[in-house]
């Protein structure tokens, strides 16, 4: 669920302090977020522009760490990935719409699966490959 922008959650505030930049913004330079414990929807503490540079930094200073979190993240939604390449596949080289897909369901997706399987075995037998 999208959270709701600053304007919609609080219109009486107008313009806000960045506590990293010391910068004064309107409040739709500021991410919104729901905590848990109170249950109420918080600005979050700096301007996007400085989560920006912040995350880029960390980035930047954590590359093994961000690594492993990407290739973890790519593991638990190996899944979903393959299903939009498939997707993607039908599209773009099949010339199905959205609904066509959606229509045909499971039954299709599973039929271009086991038709790239296939390709892709002949493709490595052709190079040699097992």
């Amino acid at each position: 669920m999208k959270n709701p922008s600053p304007e919609e959650l609080f219109p009486h505030i107008k313009e806000r302090l960045c506590k990293k930049c010391d910068a004064v913004l309107p409040v739709s330079n500021f991410g919104v977020f729901f905590h848990k414990k109170s249950g109420l929807y918080c600005f979050a503490g700096m301007c996007k522009g400085c989560a920006v540079k912040k995350s880029k930094e960390y980035a930047e200073n954590n590359k093994e760490r961000v690594a492993q979190n990407h290739k973890a993240h790519r593991k638990r939604s190996v899944e979903q990935l393959r299903d939009w390449y498939v997707v993607g596949q039908l599209k773009n080289r099949n010339g199905f719409t959205d609904e066509q897909i959606a229509e045909m369901g499971e039954d299709l997706l599973e039929t271009k699966r086991t038709l790239l399987k296939i390709h892709r075995k002949l493709k490595n037998l052709k190079n040699g490959e097992k």
